[in-house]
């Protein structure tokens, strides 16, 4: 469960630690910087690496209203426009996108939903298509990622729409 900080506070929100994910803290960085932090404030190379591919992720996406991301430690400090993304829906899209990731990754949460199955599913065809070239995969599942993304800020701006895998239009 996690719980909602009060307006003007620094703490937008707080997800505690649960079945071996870290503890995650959006904050706000004035009024044009979202930094979210991961874990217990200690050397923690898997988050590290957690943080640096989330990075990564952010950056392939085009997220519309993203200016810049600066990767540290445990932590991710993100500059965005808010005339074009409101804080409330990058979190949303945030804490969704990495839902589904993280089930494609963790086999005992695969079922978490079932975007997470798909989304294995075909990462390991890239793999058996496509073996170690590494560069090659990225290059061709970048567009999936992008796409996956687009997914999750739909449903973040329109649940039923996206429950009924209808296009926005307009």
């Amino acid at each position: 469960m996690s719980t909602i900080g009060a307006r003007g506070q620094a703490v937008i929100e707080t997800v505690p630690a649960r079945d071996g994910h870290p503890a995650v803290i959006y904050r706000h960085a004035g009024d044009r910087f979202l930094l979210v932090e991961y874990g217990e404030m200690t050397l923690d190379l898997t988050i590290n690496f957690r943080i640096l591919g989330f990075n990564e992720e952010l950056k392939r996406q085009g997220l519309r209203g993203l200016v810049e991301t600066v990767p540290a430690l445990r932590s991710i400090l993100i500059h965005y426009d808010s005339t074009k993304l409101s804080t409330s829906d990058l979190i949303a899209a945030l804490k969704r996108l990495a839902q589904v990731v993280h089930g494609a990754d963790v086999v005992e949460d695969r079922d978490i939903c079932p975007e997470a199955t798909g989304l294995h599913a075909i990462a390991n065809g890239f793999a058996i298509l496509h073996g170690e070239d590494d560069h090659r995969k990225i290059e061709l599942e970048t567009p999936m990622y992008d796409a996956l993304y687009a997914w999750a800020q739909m449903e973040v701006a329109n649940p039923a729409s996206a429950a009924k895998n209808e296009p926005l239009s307009g």
